[in-house]
């Protein structure tokens, strides 16, 4: 008697998508395994041992079974379990790549279905609810189908690297018709404003039924939505927002703002950001890939459409550990994860025609990183309450970068300088004498939208932009740094 299992396409038994498993008495862990636990006159039940690094996804099972002494064609019958069987990440299981040790956590970051992702600005945080809906019908099955249907192949799926990876690519439909069309434009014309969505359920649905890209989302509702298909598939899953999140859209490893001879801003030239928040996620994985233990647990991990990686608008996994470290050449995307809270912000001028640094910000970037408080933890403190009043907001800074200013963090910005194509800027650096003081902040209010803050250097007279993506609070702009007021 044989075991048949399969998933897949196209099933090979070199790949791992198809098994053949002989049914015995043996239990072999850590291996495909079938033996018989009941038998009663024609009806047999029989036990199925599955490795921790098989596939995840919808399985079929077929037992064939031969007659003693018949001819392996006539003597054959065949039975065909009539519904897939689902194998999903186990983080329970210690030899699964995704094990945690800690249940409270996996009771959060796995089996809790509602929660908070947290906006505003870095000095006045609240938390949006979020139902995250993950064991609800048919959040599994769309999941699988979009694995399915975008031709992620079925031998890749026992590896949760590989699987967040290509989720963090099929959330937005930026260039594979996936799950969510992101607008940042205010005109949200046959769709729903982002700020109309309060879970996933209903996006992961309509796109279930429609197989069309749901309309519209922000970052905070692409992180929802994948935070739900990676808990559906046993990932443990945070929402993690930054505040004063930059955009770097080259490999300099700094904010770059360009100013012409007369101090004016040269927007042709200046494509870097910084938003009041941005909101991701992160994944709970070892690294085998890497090479280092060290870089196992929480992963970076990104679907709202930004830069392209590998030809794809997707971003992540990389490790946390990396990222504050500064060791950006650690896959994925560990540049932009690094800039996202931890770039200077560097002021360029020209100058006789000579292109000179004007000034550096060296802690405006990545402020009170943020996520949803476990419930193992219970209510969390009111440290500041000026700037959070939720018992629910967790502040987890110091899992991203140190302490600013401190020499780990001044280490970590130098050593991500040198794979950089602005390496050579640290070592000639000349410390500004007279600080910047930033007055007369002016605001566009926009409902979630990108926005443009601009304000005026006092000592010099010279305007200059941030952009910002997510939702404004009225505010005005001091000491060189975005501050919004109430």
């Amino acid at each position: 008697m044989v075991v048949v299992a399969v998933i897949g396409s196209t099933p090979q038994p070199t790949k791992g998508t198809l098994v053949q498993v002989p049914v015995s008495e043996d239990s072999l862990t850590k291996h495909w395994g079938a033996k018989v636990v009941k038998r009663y006159d024609y009806d047999l039940q029989l036990e199925v041992m599955t490795p921790p690094f098989c596939a995840v996804g919808r399985w079929n099972i077929n037992v064939r079974a031969v007659k003693k002494g018949a001819d392996s064609g006539s003597g054959t019958k065949v039975y065909s379990h009539p519904r897939p069987i689902y194998i999903l990440f186990n983080p329970w299981c210690k030899d699964d790549q995704v094990y945690h040790h800690n249940n409270g956590l996996l009771d959060e970051y796995v089996m809790n279905e509602t929660g908070k992702i947290f906006v505003g600005d870095s000095e006045y945080i609240t938390g949006r609810y979020w139902s995250f809906d993950q064991f609800e019908d048919p959040v599994l099955d769309c999941v699988l189908d979009l694995l399915d249907q975008k031709g992620f192949p079925a031998s890749s799926r026992d590896d949760p690297v590989k699987v967040a990876r290509k989720l963090s690519a099929l959330v937005n439909s930026s260039d594979d018709r996936g799950v969510l069309t992101g607008n940042w434009s205010g005109n949200y014309t046959g769709g729903k404003k982002p700020t109309a969505w309060t879970g996933s359920h209903a996006i992961l649905e309509e796109y279930h039924k429609t197989k069309s890209p749901v309309k519209f989302g922000q970052c905070w509702v692409f992180s929802g939505v994948l935070t739900t298909c990676c808990r559906t598939l046993g990932i443990p899953t945070r929402s993690v927002t930054n505040f004063n999140s930059a955009h770097n859209t080259d490999t300099s490893n700094t904010i770059d703002v360009i100013l012409d001879e007369y101090g004016m801003p040269m927007d042709e030239y200046n494509s870097d950001s910084v938003w009041n928040f941005h909101v991701w996620n992160d994944v709970w994985m070892a690294r085998p890939d890497l090479g280092s233990k060290d870089y196992g647990g929480w992963q970076a991990l990104d679907s709202t459409p930004q830069e392209t990686s590998d030809g794809l608008y997707c971003c992540g996994p990389c490790p946390l550990l990396a990222i504050k470290k500064g060791d950006v050449t650690v896959p994925y995307d560990g540049h932009f994860i690094y800039c996202e809270v931890n770039a200077d912000r560097v002021y360029w001028k020209i100058d006789n025609a000579t292109l000179k640094m004007y000034k550096m910000e060296t802690d405006s970037i990545g402020k009170r990183l943020s996520t949803h408080r476990p419930r193992c933890l219970g209510p969390g403190e009111l440290t500041n309450p000026y700037v959070c009043r939720d018992k629910s907001w967790q502040e987890i800074t110091d899992q991203y970068k140190y302490p600013e200013g401190s020499g780990a963090e001044r280490a970590a910005v130098y050593t991500s300088a040198k794979w950089g194509h602005m390496m050579g800027l640290y070592g000639n650096l000349e410390e500004s004498k007279a600080p910047a003081e930033v007055g007369d902040g002016r605001d566009v209010q926009g409902d979630g939208d990108l926005q443009e803050s601009i304000a005026h250097l006092s000592n010099s007279n010279v305007p200059w932009r941030s952009r910002h993506r997510g939702l404004l609070i009225p505010h005005t702009l001091n000491s060189a740094k975005d501050k919004y007021s109430k």
